[in-house]
């Protein structure tokens, strides 16, 4: 049988930024932390946040990410948003200063 096609997109619509699971989700992440690509990393990390989704493997990760890269504030700041969505108001709070140290 052919295969299926992917459906087209409704005009003016944009193109899916984020993967489908929160598995994929956090793959895109990492693959982008590795390809030092911040921006779309934070951004991939900050989808799992917003949806309670893997929030420990996000912090796991962001960690490292930050010992790796100290001066990059978008990285803080997702794991600040990490921090507070899992209930560690101080840690966030930490966070978010080093971030703020770094714009």
């Amino acid at each position: 049988p052919p295969a299926a096609e992917e459906p087209t997109p409704a005009k003016g619509a944009k193109p899916r930024t984020t993967a489908r699971t929160p598995g994929e989700t956090l793959a895109a992440a990492r693959q982008a932390l590795a390809a030092n690509d911040i921006k779309s990393a934070a951004k991939h990390y900050g989808a799992l946040v917003r949806r309670r989704s893997m929030v420990k493997d996000v912090i796991v990760d962001l960690k490292v990410a930050v010992q790796r890269l100290p001066d990059t504030a978008e990285l803080w700041q997702a794991l600040g948003d990490a921090y507070m969505k899992a209930d560690m108001p101080a840690e966030a709070v930490e966070a978010y200063r080093h971030g703020l140290a770094n714009l």
